[in-house]
């Protein structure tokens, strides 16, 4: 994770943008995050992650939990963020979001 001024992105911002592709930029005026710079392909991931996401939120308002709950009756939870064996699959999924 990178931080850097506000007032050093005008005489930096090329350089800051190539550097978005490998991680975050964290803007910051008067020691405090303004803003955040991340590449456009990152962007993306994001926010087809967030479209997913409010996808699931959807359906899951919209059936009351039941298709999730019929699931779970009948075949368990999909994944049990709990269990170790789920480790390396939740490490592959945090790093696609690029929240590791």
């Amino acid at each position: 994770m990178k931080s850097i001024p506000l007032s050093e992105v005008p005489e930096r911002l090329d350089s800051l943008v190539d550097q978005s592709a490998l991680e975050p930029i964290f803007l910051e005026s008067k020691s405090e995050c303004v803003a955040v710079l991340i590449s456009h392909d990152r962007y993306e991931v994001l926010m087809d992650a967030l479209e997913t996401l409010e996808d699931i939120a959807y359906l899951e308002e919209f059936l009351g939990n039941e298709l999730e709950s019929e699931v779970v009756k009948q075949e368990g939870p999909l994944i049990d963020l709990n269990d170790p064996a789920n480790a390396e699959l939740l490490a592959e999924v945090r790093k696609d979001l690029g929240l590791d």
